[in-house]
């Protein structure tokens, strides 16, 4: 099999398969084996050159990893490597460099590796429920990571949806893999590969479907999971040691309204454990200073669906605390000179129209 990959291309020792099962047996045995790399010409490419950040230049043989790069220069290196990037592109450490190019190695001091651990904590996630029975058939929309955490936006359909509940039998499923230390691997498929890869996941086959038609389509591997990824993680498992998850909520796919309603699972993920402790007392601490919770200890004031969501309704309490603030506002804007209309609280419709709000 020849495969173009950027300028250069891939003899692979065999075609893959597409079936799941056999899909996964080839990655491995690629994976364990040598690339054999030719350049546009079909000339054999023994090596690659290699730009550090700073500024050496140095070659290294085709289908080096990154591992293999950090190795070299230091044992405590390699320890500390999370990932690297060669011309601004993430390159797994398991991953063989194929082309020249300015090439960096992203370590655990780095702000960007807290990003990479976490992102790489959403999939650890979604291999533990696809290994507990009753979430087995989930489908999986996007698993990023954001401030503070990770999430994961889920799809049991009409199967057991996640409770907290659920939590701490989910919570040591990951600590299982985590202790299996899976390498983590990626890979560059066809799309047809990918469609058929992802063909029971109605969520990523849309994801698929959307991207361009020469958008290149990587997945990740760890063990029996498989992600369409663009790149960004971890070594292994065993690098995602400390985390917990914290809260669900209903997110609506792709933030859209029209879309179905997906079970997003969120979860906290870090280096040290007892950063994912001062994290969780945070959380806590802001949750007793939530402003829902004072209105409703104080008697300030309460809302309803039956009013609308997130419109106050104020008691006496609330309602004192209120027009003091308010005629505090008024003196100060009448004392730098504002003046003061009043609008009617009800219009005609056409007014909404003509200024575009009703659309």
């Amino acid at each position: 099999m020849m495969q173009n990959l950027g300028g250069t291309t891939v003899k692979r020792p065999f075609e893959p398969f597409c079936s799941e099962g056999r899909f996964f047996q080839v990655l491995r045995r690629v994976s364990k084996r040598n690339l054999i790399i030719y350049d546009e010409e079909g000339k054999y490419m023994t090596e690659i050159q290699l730009t550090f950040p700073d500024g050496a230049v140095k070659s290294f043989a085709a289908g080096t990893k990154p591992i293999e790069v950090a190795a070299g220069i230091s044992k405590s290196l390699a320890k500390k490597a999370v990932s690297a990037k060669l011309n601004g592109q993430y390159v797994g450490m398991n991953d063989a460099l194929e082309n020249d190019g300015e090439f960096a190695l992203i370590t655990t001091s780095d702000d960007e590796a807290l990003e990479l651990l976490r992102h790489s904590a959403s999939h650890l996630l979604a291999q533990a429920l696809k290994r507990i029975p009753k979430f087995a058939n989930m489908h999986f929309g996007v698993g990023p990571f954001i401030d503070n955490g990770f999430y994961y936006d889920t799809d049991n359909g009409s199967g057991n949806q996640v409770s907290i509940d659920d939590f701490a039998e989910i919570e040591a499923m990951m600590h299982k893999i985590v202790a299996e230390d899976l390498p983590i691997v990626s890979r560059e498929i066809s799309r047809d590969e990918a469609l058929t890869l992802f063909k029971n996941d109605p969520y990523k086959i849309e994801l698929i479907n959307d991207l361009p038609a020469d958008e290149k389509i990587t997945i990740a591997v760890q063990g029996d999971h498989v992600e369409l990824d663009k790149g960004g993680l971890v070594p292994s498992t065993g690098w995602v040691k400390h985390f917990k998850l914290t809260s669900v909520a209903g997110a609506y796919w792709r933030g859209k309204s029209s879309n179905p309603m997906m079970q997003r699972i969120y979860g906290i993920a870090e280096w040290k454990q007892a950063d994912v402790d001062a994290e969780v007392k945070r959380r806590e601490e802001a949750k007793e200073r939530d402003h829902r919770t004072i209105g409703r200890d104080l008697d300030l004031f309460f809302t309803s669906q039956e009013v609308g969501s997130g419109l106050s309704v104020w008691l006496p309490n609330g309602a004192t605390i209120r027009r003091q603030v308010e005629r505090y506002i008024i003196d100060k804007e009448l004392a730098n000179g504002y003046q003061h209309v009043y609008t009617p609280v009800l219009s005609n419709l056409n007014l909404y129209k003509t200024s575009g709000h009703w659309d």
